[in-house]
């Protein structure tokens, strides 16, 4: 039986043999004994390199704060970016291992929405459309012919405005609810009454400007909306065109506040009191003399006629009056029906009231004008 197979002989080869130390180192030459082995590694210089003595973790950035414009009464513009929504995403926690183990932060299933909300209604989109004219905004309130002065007049059809002004205001409600940021710009224009917004219809071109609200001055608002329908015949002459208005079927958040009540309006100028000098203060003075003049006329009476109401129209070299949330009635008007929000209004209705294309507006005449 050979040693291979024999049980006795795989025994004895896994017993340990004793080995004596000292026998060993003495058959060890004394020179080979104190030099130390040969080597070929040669050690790395490493650069010193300054630690912080403190545990660098990695952290998220905290959102940037809130703005607010400078100035409160009256309208202030600030930059045009945009500011974060009043109710930012929950910080997410990365979840860190050790080498290979590391994996990205994920952010939790009941704020992934939220997150994904804010991450794109805090940035602005530049709105780089040029403002349809007044004349343009007046023409599809009373749908005639288009303004060929208009920048955008080849993507509002070909002869006469496709659109009615409520049909204008359905489809730009719901542009707005299907996407806030794509066509709507926050311009960081405050005034007593509300914000105000650039807005472009994308399927017909169409760019005015939207003053929004909040539910807590919602009723000076809907002054100012009664207004405009009282002076609708100065409407793109002596004041700017009111479309109409509706109630967002969306939260719309503004400068850190909800928004709940837009009206939409022509884009009629820019601010006298940006372009008011000694040279031509004069006649702005006479000017305003005259629209105010007009307004009376009309039994309206502008509670706050100063520069930053009045916008000039230079395309027309006249002045054009804003802001009738504080007017004054010199007698008792008509009572307006009630409107509803989500129903826009066609104010051309009557094909006989939409004869002031190209004319100037009727003036009012033998109107009493004691304050009642």
């Amino acid at each position: 039986m050979s040693c291979d197979t024999s049980l006795t002989c795989r025994n004895q080869s896994g017993v340990t043999w004793k080995v004596e130390y000292l026998d060993i180192l003495r058959d060890i030459p004394p020179s080979v004994r104190k030099e130390p082995p040969s080597s070929e590694y040669k050690s790395l210089s490493w650069k010193p390199v300054n630690r912080s003595p403190y545990n660098t973790r990695s952290r998220n950035s905290c959102q940037p704060d809130r703005t607010t414009p400078e100035e409160t009464s009256g309208e202030s513009s600030g930059s045009d970016g945009d500011l974060p929504s009043p109710s930012p995403a929950a910080p997410v926690h990365s979840t860190q291992g050790h080498g290979r183990n590391r994996r990205r932060a994920q952010p939790g299933r009941g704020n992934s929405q939220e997150a994904t909300f804010n991450s794109k209604s805090s940035k602005s989109v530049k709105n780089t459309r040029q403002y349809c004219t007044i004349e343009c905004v007046r023409g599809l309130l009373i749908r005639s012919c288009l303004d060929r002065k208009c920048p955008n007049v080849h993507e509002h059809g070909s002869e006469r405005h496709s659109l009615s002004p409520m049909e204008l205001i359905y489809r730009l409600h719901a542009q707005l609810t299907q996407d806030r940021r794509e066509g709507f710009e926050q311009l960081h224009i405050r005034g007593r009454t509300g914000f105000l917004l650039k807005a472009t219809l994308l399927s017909h071109g169409y760019t005015v400007v939207i003053e929004a609200t909040t539910v807590q001055k919602q009723r000076f608002l809907q002054r100012e909306i009664d207004t405009y329908r009282h002076l609708r015949p100065l409407q793109g002459y002596h004041i700017p065109v009111c479309l109409g208005d509706f109630r967002p079927r969306i939260s719309y958040w503004y400068h850190g506040e909800l928004m709940s009540h837009m009206m939409i309006l022509s884009w009629s100028g820019i601010r006298m009191q940006n372009i008011i000098n000694k040279g031509n203060v004069s006649l702005f003075k006479k000017e305003r003399d005259r629209l105010l003049k007009v307004l009376r006329s009309y039994v309206v009476v502008h509670g706050d006629s100063e520069w930053r109401n009045i916008l000039w129209d230079d395309s027309a070299r006249r002045p054009v009056m804003v802001d009738f949330e504080e007017v004054t009635w010199l007698r008792k008007r008509p009572i307006l029906g009630s409107t509803s929000g989500n129903v826009a209004k066609s104010y051309c209705s009557d094909k006989r009231k939409c004869l002031l294309d190209n004319h100037a507006p009727p003036a009012a005449s033998a109107l009493q004008t004691e304050i009642i």
